[in-house]
């Protein structure tokens, strides 16, 4: 049973950033206690994979590599009928929620996870407004992580030049993360990357208060 799940955006963005190993340990779980959609391999193509410094398709072998380590979902029929009525509620009440993050949030409810890894913000928000329409979105509370506060726990690890690296090297992949390490800007300070950062994920955070995560 996986602790934690991980979405498409983020888990292509690792790759790229070649940064697989070091999310896996920032993660805080072994690859075995995480789960990402079994589709994956279909959905992220070694186009997708493209800014990847060694190349889309060297990029796409490290994905298949790792994919063997972690655990791969199929939704059962009761999260699939989940995830259609999170569709459903989003389209009524007219916001963001694609396939994708809906099939994920089900199997986090069901599933009972520690937390879900998502790089789309419009998502979060979108759970948190649900939350109240949708009574097994409770369980997802504080459960929710982006981007950012993944990026935030990888300086702390890691530190700043080695991720500021891994990221500048592949700029173009993610504006936001573009924006915080000031891609521009090769002289960056770190102080600068931190309030950056935090910037954006003090906006999930009051975007979403009941479901998103610091970690």
């Amino acid at each position: 049973m996986p602790k934690t799940l991980i979405d498409n955006d983020i888990l292509s963005k690792c790759v790229i950033f070649s940064l697989l190993n070091e999310m896996v340990v920032a993660l805080g779980h072994p690859a075995a206690e995480i789960g990402v959609l079994g589709v994956v391999r279909f959905v992220i193509s070694a186009k997708r994979l493209g800014k990847a410094q060694d190349g889309g398709d060297s990029a796409y072998g490290r994905l298949l590599s790792f994919l063997d380590t972690v655990e791969l979902l199929e939704p059962t029929e009761e999260e699939t009928a989940i995830a259609a009525e999170l569709e459903a509620l989003a389209i009524k009440h007219q916001v963001e929620l694609d396939i994708g993050e809906s099939q994920l949030c089900a199997l986090a409810i069901t599933r009972v996870v520690e937390q879900l890894y998502t790089g789309d913000k419009r998502a979060i928000s979108a759970i948190e407004q649900l939350r109240d329409s949708f009574a097994p979105l409770s369980n997802l509370d504080q459960k929710l992580v982006c981007l950012e506060a993944l990026v935030i726990a990888l300086i702390r690890i890691y530190g700043h030049a080695s991720i500021r690296d891994a990221i500048y090297l592949c700029r173009g992949t993610d504006k936001a993360l573009d924006i915080c390490f000031q891609c521009h800007n090769a002289e960056a300070e770190f102080t600068q990357i931190d309030e950056g950062l935090q910037s954006y994920l003090q906006s999930v955070l009051r975007a979403a208060p009941r479901v998103s995560k610091i970690v």
